[in-house]
């Protein structure tokens, strides 16, 4: 497992919440996310960052551990941290944090090129990414992580769930991701290709033997 490190953002005291408060998490000093604590019925648990599916109906996790390791440590630590006076804890492990697995998915409309999935070092799964075609550089790409809108000295802005801490990673993210996204539009493409030859050659076939 990788070095987990929690730091408290905010605690709440106030007894009719479950809400308790927000810790920051730095998973291999690579990669940066925050969590929710939350008064359960067996005491306290983390929630991870999330949206809501407007087309499931439920909410859905941005980013998770796909492990019971990881889970284990982020929520030791996270907790750790949070019952300490200090508000800071550290799980000791391996140093960096790498893209193990990209996952995109060619779109094709007007708003997004693809939605993509990142899986960090087998351990920690992200959702939620899309990935846009720059306007006026067709086939040139820029991945957008998950992000919420806020508000800053008055104006609008933008606060991503999970951000990347190195060059190194955020480099790595974007390069893996645009690579999946292109195999998946070549595929889609291709596919569109053969449907329209089987579609004409349906035609000539129709004119030629005519029902």
């Amino acid at each position: 497992m990788v070095k987990v490190e929690a730091k408290v953002v905010n605690r709440l005291e106030n007894e009719e919440s479950t809400y308790k408060g927000t810790v920051r998490v730095v998973l291999g000093e690579e990669l940066s996310t925050s969590v929710m604590v939350v008064q359960g019925k067996n005491g306290l648990f983390i929630s991870f960052p999330s949206y809501y599916s407007n087309k499931e109906g439920k909410y859905k996790d941005i980013i998770y551990p796909v492990t019971k390791e990881a889970r284990e440590a982020i929520e030791g630590t996270v907790l750790k941290a949070f019952s300490d006076e200090s508000g800071r804890a550290v799980s000791e492990g391996k140093k960096g944090f790498g893209v193990t697995k990209a996952y995109a998915t060619y779109v094709a409309d007007n708003k997004k090129a693809g939605i993509g999935t990142l899986v960090f070092g087998d351990c920690l799964k992200m959702n939620g990414i899309n990935i846009y075609e720059k306007k006026e550089r067709p086939g040139d790409y820029f991945v957008s992580l998950p992000s919420r809108k806020g508000e800053k000295d008055g104006q609008e802005k933008y606060y991503d769930y999970v951000y990347p801490l190195s060059t190194k990673l955020r480099g790595e993210i974007d390069v893996k991701l645009i690579q999946s996204l292109e195999e998946s539009r070549k595929k889609t493409e291709e596919k569109g290709q053969k449907e329209e030859i089987s579609q004409e050659e349906k035609g000539q076939n129709d004119a030629l033997y005519p029902i």
